[in-house]
Formats: structure tokens, C-alpha cells, sequence
């Protein structure tokens, strides 16, 4: 959707440096308004932009400290698209801090504890009639070396809870029973 250089763009405008392993409260909190004012002048630049991404429009934005790339970003987008979708290249931009997808791959540990904490709250609701399982591995939300072990954990603590299980796996479009 994006040139290589609209990306670049994109990747410096919402860079967010990842805190260091040994910062105090202080510090952490600092950091994460820092990025939240960061975001909430993203995303406020981007709807001023859908209303009009006139010239001036455009350099109000960018005299905004770090925002200096916006001029490019617009320009190239405009120049390929007769009316780009700011609201689209908001939530793209989203995506760039300071990690591609997958931003984490959890330890065994981390999966057997939310594969529990799965098992505890089913466990306290109503037995339901049907369940969906979103994989996220397409997008690689779910890192692809991890899907098919969080799957097949999910699917047990299904069967343990509720015994036989009639599935229907269906992934990109194909389907298949087991």
C-alpha cells in the first residue's frame, strides 16, 4: 500500500524508542505520556488532514516537533493517489514504533499462563454454543512458529472443559473437518 520510502516515512514519524529495563516508576510514566502525546498528535494531525491536506494544513502540521517528515509523506502520497486515505495512513503508521510484527514472541511460560487464565474465565461463564478461534498468523500478529502450539493448548482446554468437540478449521478460505 505504501512506497518503501512512505514507509520510511512512516517508521520516523511514529518511532517510539523502547524503555530501558531499569527506569523508575517516574520514568516509565514519562515515557508513556510521552508516547501518548505523541500518538494523540498523530492521529489529530491525520484527521485535520482528512479534512483538507492543503499546503497550509500540511506545514502547520509539520512545524510540530518530529513531524518535519509529514511534508514528504504527503506529497508523495498525493502524487500517487488522487485522495489518500490519511485515516488508513494513521493506522499503518501505528504499526511502525520501534518493531516490526510480530513486536513479541511470548515464552512457553507466558502462553501457559494465558492459556490458563483462558481456562479460569471459561470455566466461570455459561458453556457456550459456539467458539471462534482467530489464529492472527496471517498478519503475523501471531508469530507463525508459535499459531499451530497456542492453537492446539486453546483446543485442549476446550475438550477438557467441555468434551467432544465438533471443529471446523478454516484457514485463508479452505476449509476442512476433523
Amino acid at each position: 500500500m505504501f512506497t518503501q520510502e512512505e514507509y520510511k516515512i512512516l517508521q520516523e514519524l511514529y518511532q517510539f524508542k523502547k524503555p530501558g529495563t531499569n527506569l523508575t516508576e517516574e520514568d516509565l510514566v514519562d515515557c508513556v505520556d510521552t508516547q501518548i502525546h505523541q500518538l494523540e498528535d498523530l492521529e489529530a494531525a491525520f484527521a485535520d488532514l482528512c479534512d483538507g491536506d492543503d499546503e497550509e494544513t500540511v506545514q502547520k502540521w509539520a512545524s510540530n516537533p518530529g513531524m518535519d517528515a509529514l511534508v514528504p509523506l504527503v506529497q508523495s502520497l498525493k502524487k500517487r493517489m488522487d485522495v489518500p486515505d490519511y485515516e488508513m495512513v494513521h493506522q499503518a503508521g501505528l504499526t511502525c514504533d520501534y518493531s516490526e510484527l510480530p513486536h513479541h514472541i511470548s515464552t512457553e511460560q507466558e502462553i501457559e499462563c494465558l492459556i490458563q487464565s483462558v481456562c479460569y474465565l471459561l470455566k466461570n461463564l455459561p458453556k457456550p454454543t459456539l467458539v471462534t478461534i482467530a489464529r492472527s498468523s496471517l498478519d503475523e500478529y501471531c508469530p507463525s512458529e508459535q499459531v499451530d502450539t497456542i492453537q492446539e493448548k486453546v483446543l485442549d482446554v476446550l475438550h477438557s472443559l467441555y468434551g467432544t468437540l465438533d471443529l471446523h478449521l478454516v484457514y485463508s478460505g479452505e476449509s476442512s473437518s476433523s
